[in-house]
Parts: C-alpha cells; sequence; structure tokens
C-alpha cells in the first residue's frame, strides 16, 4: 500500500501529477460559472492544493476526498473576486510603478460620487413592492445579523415577517434580486 509523505508517494510517483487534472477541472467550472481568468482559478487552485498537502490527515479521509472537498474554496473565491469586480489588492499592489502612476485619492473621490444608501432605497420604494421593499430595508438595516450568520436567508425572513406568507416572501425575494442585480450593484461601484 502507497503511503503519502510529503506530497510524494511513497514509490516515487509525484502527488501532485495525479491530482492537477482535477485541480483544473474545478478550476475551469468555477471560471466559466463567475467569468473569471482560468488562470487565476487555476492559481487559487494549486495554491489550496498546497495548504491541503500541509493539514491533511491521513486518519480522517483519503486526500483526494480531502482535496475536492477543499476546491469547494474556489467557489467562494470567486463570489468575492466578482463582488469586487476583479479588483483585488494585489492587483492594485502589483508593482511600486503602478502604485505610483495610479491616482487613488481621485478614485477614492470617484466611488464616492456614486449611489448613496438613501438613494437607492428611495429607487427601490419606487420600484418594489412594499413587501420586497420592506425585505431590502431589513437586509439594508442588517436586522438579520446574528453571530455565525454571514448572509440573510429566506427561512431567516419568515421567522421575522411571521404574518406574511412563505410563498410572499419568496416573490419578494425573487423581485429583490432582480431589483438588485439590476440598480443594486451601483452601490457598490
Amino acid at each position: 500500500m502507497k503511503e503519502l509523505t510529503k506530497g510524494v508517494y511513497m514509490n516515487g510517483n509525484n502527488l501532485f501529477d495525479k491530482y492537477v487534472n482535477l485541480i483544473r477541472k474545478r478550476a475551469w467550472e468555477y471560471s466559466k460559472k463567475y467569468g473569471i481568468d482560468f488562470d487565476e482559478m487555476e492559481s487559487q487552485g494549486f495554491l489550496i492544493y498546497c495548504e491541503c498537502l500541509k493539514k491533511y490527515d491521513i486518519t480522517k479521509s483519503g486526500f483526494c476526498t480531502y482535496l475536492h472537498i477543499q476546491l469547494n474554496r474556489l467557489n467562494d473565491f470567486g463570489l468575492t473576486y466578482t463582488r469586487q469586480r476583479g479588483s483585488l489588492i494585489q492587483d492594485y499592489f502589483s508593482s511600486q510603478d503602478d502604485f505610483k502612476e495610479k491616482n487613488y485619492e481621485q478614485e477614492i473621490e470617484s466611488k464616492n460620487d456614486s449611489l448613496s444608501m438613501n438613494e437607492l432605497l428611495e429607487d427601490a420604494k419606487e420600484s418594489l413592492s412594499d413587501e420586497a421593499f420592506q425585505l431590502l430595508t431589513w437586509i439594508v438595516k442588517r436586522e438579520w445579523e446574528r453571530k455565525n450568520k454571514r448572509t440573510p436567508t429566506i427561512a431567516m425572513a419568515v421567522k421575522k415577517f411571521q404574518n406574511v406568507s412563505k410563498e410572499i416572501i419568496e416573490q419578494a425575494w425573487n423581485e429583490l434580486s432582480v431589483f438588485w442585480n439590476r440598480e443594486g450593484f451601483a452601490y457598490y461601484v
């Protein structure tokens, strides 16, 4: 039986060669899902692989299973990357010349000219149903936030708005999702 020792099987076969196709396949799936450059996603996959080598415990599962589960973190990376519209910190400070050439104060001022929260809520009040607007204010005020809760859910909204049926909340949630994708993202740009 082969044993895992520092990323290499005891018989001399390189462990990386065995899993590189799995990493690339998962990176390809997530790069297409989020519209992110494949090389960027692949490098994140390789980083996850390196972390798996350090943290892997042979007594808990097989390495392939552990790696496969950990590669789900590519989904989190894709979400974060698209939220930030591809402008990660390492992109801003990739070289000192870029830092000197770019006028960051002007960039920050232009971002402050974007849509304010009050303008967003006024626009939402005009275009959303009452239920969807209540849901938006509940989300924006972060009333759903509790310890260990990172994002609001429909189930949390059903508990909050007990006098409204789950179907109406789901419709409002979908309406709010369309509104946010159409106009709300401007608040973060």
